[in-house]
């Protein structure tokens, strides 16, 4: 009895075996599906308290799937602002002009949003592929003002809660490698100096941060 039952298991053994994939196919199918994700990317963002500048930003992360990233989006966006003012000019005998200028106000804003991602991906005739995403995490912005008329300088530093949505389109570039265009909307109100009043009232200084961007960059990696 004992006989016949290994006799029918080796069979079975042998009849599920081709049927197994690979120990190369396996490998292939978690390649695939676990690869790993870097995006370079850069462009342009207008906040709606704060003057519009550029951004730059560095997306990395894993393919869960054909259709699912997940990952960590790091970005940095930089607007600087000098006000001049021309006070005299002259002419040297020889023709050359020479100005005078005079710097009034100075100012610089930074930002650097921090957020983990979800991406899907849709396939569609090659070389294209469409992706929407959205991202959750925190802001950081810090602000610096010099107003060298009334002698005046501060800083500012606001944080607080960060969210996006975005969508764009992929054109494969190589085997690993895609150029992305992307339209993107950043929601976020960072605070700064948050205490109550003698009422006991929560106050609070804000900013909008919110606004719409465009990018473009590259994505290596997740096909």
């Amino acid at each position: 009895m004992r006989h016949r039952s290994a006799v029918w298991m080796v069979l079975l053994l042998v009849a599920v075996l081709p049927l197994l994939p690979s120990k190369d196919a396996l490998a292939l199918r978690w390649h695939r599906h676990n690869q790993r994700i870097t995006i370079l990317r850069a462009g342009y963002f207008g906040p709606k308290d704060a003057k519009s500048g550029f951004v730059f930003g560095l997306g990395m992360g894993n393919a869960v799937d054909e259709v699912v990233d997940i990952g960590v989006s790091i970005d940095l966006f930089h607007r600087a602002y000098q006000k001049d003012v021309q006070i005299a000019e002259s002419v040297s005998s020889g023709g050359l002009v020479e100005r005078t200028v005079q710097r009034m106000l100075d100012f610089s804003t930074t930002a650097v949003p921090v957020l983990g991602t979800v991406t899907l991906n849709f396939t569609s005739k090659m070389p294209f592929r469409y992706f929407v995403g959205a991202g959750l995490g925190y802001l950081f912005l810090w602000n610096k003002e010099t107003n060298y008329a009334l002698d005046v300088s501060e800083r500012r530093y606001y944080r607080g809660f960060a969210w996006r949505l975005e969508g764009g389109v992929l054109y494969q570039l190589g085997s690993r490698s895609a150029l992305m265009i992307e339209a993107v909307y950043d929601g976020a109100r960072p605070r700064r100096n948050e205490h109550r009043t003698a009422q006991g009232l929560p106050i609070w200084q804000e900013v909008n941060f919110s606004g719409f961007g465009v990018r473009i960059g590259i994505r290596i990696g997740g096909f």
